[in-house]
């Protein structure tokens, strides 16, 4: 019986890497100018990530659509009672992923009407997994960048 983990352990040692280089369709760098300005820096208090309870509904919903227009309602069913949308701002569902989500964040940038959600966080290897932010907009991006910095 112990053979079995240890089998299933070393077909995964073989399995996982093979997955591990596949482009990531959600994975979308943003051009260097705004990578270099990060002109606008969106506060945290108008981005919120989705609880992982709501993840694959999110993950449904942008599957076609790097975003979503969401009423305030919606907003605050993918993230929760703490979610708030100032005056004069609508939220969005938008793509986002993480690498190691213990040892990260997100941060949001803005230049015009594109919206560039990295995250950045410490990790031994390349890793990134799908989520999802609502951010409150003063109006409808133009596109959406999706960036995972890891630092070793």
């Amino acid at each position: 019986m112990k053979a079995f983990p240890i089998l299933l352990g070393g077909l995964l040692a073989i399995v996982v890497p093979a997955f591990a280089g596949a482009p990531e369709p959600w994975l979308a760098s943003p051009p260097v100018a705004m990578i270099a300005s990060r002109n606008m820096v969106i506060p945290a208090t108008d981005h919120y990530e989705v609880v992982a309870s709501m993840r694959g509904n999110a993950e449904s919903e942008l599957q076609k659509k790097q975003f979503v227009v969401l009423s305030e309602a919606q907003a605050r069913k993918f993230t929760g009672i703490y979610y708030s949308c100032p005056k004069g701002k609508r939220p969005f569902l938008v793509r986002a992923l993480f690498g190691y989500a213990g040892t990260g964040a997100f941060y949001v940038y803005r230049s015009g009407r594109e919206i560039c959600v990295a995250h950045e966080s410490l990790g031994t290897e390349f890793f990134s997994a799908r989520s999802a932010l609502v951010v409150n907009l003063d109006s409808e991006p133009t596109a959406i960048y999706v960036s995972v910095s890891i630092i070793q």
